[in-house]
């Protein structure tokens, strides 16, 4: 059985008379953070502004990915419609009649990918979905004609 000893003198990690073993360079001792300032400054500038473009390519990769994540969040198809019952039904069938799959039917709408809500919207009101008529925007005056 080997005794602590024994293995630092098999491995080479014993420090001997002089210091440590030969080909290690001492690192300094203290914290970790001292050690990754210690060496951060003895690095060479073109090495740290390589690490420093590195990290912000990460960044904004990870910023893209968030983005690309949210846009595919789905939308309300009809907002402050009631599509609840069987015509939320009616119009859920219609949709992928048409061709759209990547929508969800839920209990009083139909959620839809926001780059096909326009579309959606307006091929199912060439069928006449939603059946009542959708509330204003808000700020939308109800008449056309100008003042």
């Amino acid at each position: 059985m080997a005794t602590g000893i024994q293995t630092g003198v098999r491995t080479g990690t014993r420090t001997g008379p002089t210091g440590p073993a030969p080909g290690r360079v001492p690192t300094g001792g203290g914290s970790g953070y001292g050690k990754v300032v210690q060496t951060w400054t003895m690095l060479e500038p073109k090495k740290k502004a390589l690490i420093v473009v590195i990290g912000a390519v990460i960044l904004l990769a990870i910023l893209a990915a968030n983005l690309y994540t949210r846009s595919s969040e789905q939308v309300t198809l009809f907002p402050g419609s009631d599509m609840s019952g069987t015509e939320g039904v009616a119009a859920a069938q219609k949709l992928r009649e048409l061709g759209y799959h990547d929508f969800t039917l839920t209990k009083n709408n139909i959620l839809i990918a926001p780059k096909d809500r326009g579309k959606a919207a307006m091929e199912l009101s060439m069928y006449g979905y939603p059946h009542r008529a959708l509330p204003l925007a808000a700020g939308v005056d109800k008449g056309l004609a100008p003042e």
